[in-house]
């Protein structure tokens, strides 16, 4: 028996939709799109699949550029870091001296501080790591900063922490004023006319650390060996702030830190080419602003916040809500009826529908287009 239900949605979603007929591989109209992808999902699930598998990353192919030749070299001890200017197309190659060793890491804009390297962005579809990966500004610039060309198999990261601090030290072993990665940021990048408060999350490199099943934040034994090395290209000019983590106190650097070696490596039409190539795949988009589009555009100089008596919101709207009408066979509601029970797709049959196509969709035509750049040998 074939009944009707109506289906409430958004304009998005009709775009997304109108977008699959077009395509012309599941109907001709908006109801036969809808009654095929929930055939279709349904099978993948049946198959194994689950309603959260996301859709493949977008990998880009790329050559392996060459490097210049080292324009600096300096060497940070336990505990130090040092702000450098790494301009688009140079490499910043960094090695371990003795092996075992954390490099916490921040970068900055060197023109607008205000755009930093933001973890919580990077990590928005999931941990990416290791060479390929493209590390991101936050929004609202959302910039591809860094790539990572290169790395020892060792080269383990972790970017869902903060960064150790002299506050926790002193909380958990009553050590005050302990060497930590936050007063190193924040003293090498004092040379630039930054606070301490502008020390950012912290792009780990050599950590390997996880969360365990009940949320505990593990540390292994860190597996970098001597002579094993990270290359990050600039994708921009920045300020590219290393650090030589000293924590004595964790696995985090095998209980004993050691130096670790910052070059960088100048700009060539190698690296040049691939920072066009990552820009005109990853570098287009509307949505990425800056201060010229912002409707305040002056960095505050007063700590304290007063409310703007002339302030009026003016929020971007939300889509539209339309109704759909689609016929459902008795197949159909059987589907339908299934993916209710799931709990993931909602509480009735009409929700079911939608939230199948959805998710469908996400699994087979959204471009994940911000992650990794399958570099050749």
């Amino acid at each position: 028996m074939t009944v009707q239900i109506t289906l409430s949605l958004y304009d998005t979603h009709l775009k997304l939709i109108d977008e699959v007929v077009a395509a012309g591989n599941h109907g001709k109209n908006r109801e036969e799109v809808l009654r095929a992808t929930l055939v279709e999902h349904v099978s993948y699930l049946l198959g194994g699949g689950t309603p959260h598998d996301p859709a493949p990353w977008t990998t880009v192919q790329v050559k392996r550029p060459s490097y210049g030749n080292p324009k600096s070299e300096t060497i940070l001890r336990p505990g130090e870091g040092k702000a450098l200017p790494v301009l688009k197309g140079e490499v910043l190659h960094m090695t371990q001296l003795v092996g075992g060793q954390c490099i916490d890491f921040n970068g900055y804009n060197l023109y607008d501080y205000k755009e930093w390297l933001d973890c919580g962005f990077n990590r928005q579809r999931g941990i990416v790591t290791g060479p390929g990966t493209v590390v991101w500004s936050g929004s609202p610039r959302g910039r591809p900063m860094y790539v990572i060309l290169d790395a020892s198999e060792s080269l383990d990261q972790f970017y869902e922490g903060h960064r150790c601090n002299s506050i926790i030290l002193e909380r958990e072993y009553g050590f005050a004023h302990h060497a930590s990665c936050q007063d190193a940021f924040a003293e090498a990048i004092r040379e630039y006319g930054m606070t301490e408060d502008d020390v950012h999350d912290s792009y780990n490199l050599w950590m390997n650390t996880y969360l365990d099943e009940r949320g505990r934040r593990i540390y292994a034994w860190n597996r970098a060996q001597k002579d094993d090395w990270v290359d990050l290209l600039a994708l921009f000019d920045t300020l590219s702030v290393p650090v030589c983590c000293p924590g004595e106190l964790n696995a985090c650097n095998s209980y004993d830190p050691h130096p670790v070696r910052i070059e960088i490596m100048e700009a060539t039409p190698d690296t040049l080419e691939l920072v066009e190539r990552v820009y005109q795949e990853w570098g287009q988009l509307k949505m990425q602003r800056g201060p010229d589009d912002f409707k305040i555009k002056e960095i505050r100089a007063q700590r304290e916040l007063e409310c703007d008596p002339e302030y009026r919101p003016d929020f971007l709207p939300m889509p539209q809500k339309h109704s759909l009408e689609v016929e459902a066979s008795s197949q159909d509601q059987a589907l339908l009826q299934g993916l209710v029970q799931d709990g993931n797709y909602g509480t009735t049959e009409p929700q079911a529908m939608l939230v199948a196509f959805l998710r469908w969709y996400d699994q087979n035509r959204m471009e994940r287009r911000y992650m990794r750049l399958d570099i050749g040998k």
